[in-house]
């Protein structure tokens, strides 16, 4: 999250990657990881989530 912050370079220019752990399978156990996900890194949205 730092280094998102902390480059000069616009968010729309970013493709950020992510994933769902393989413990965290399930609809609903995915999405609380999900949006952990974006809370961690401080950001709205996620390019691509692999899961």
């Amino acid at each position: 999250a730092k280094a998102i912050k902390r480059c000069d370079v616009p968010r729309e220019e970013l493709f950020i990657t992510t994933k769902v752990y393989y413990s965290e399978q399930g609809y609903d156990n995915t999405l609380k990881a999900f949006n952990r996900s974006l809370n961690r890194l401080d950001i709205d949205y996620v390019d691509l989530y692999l899961v």
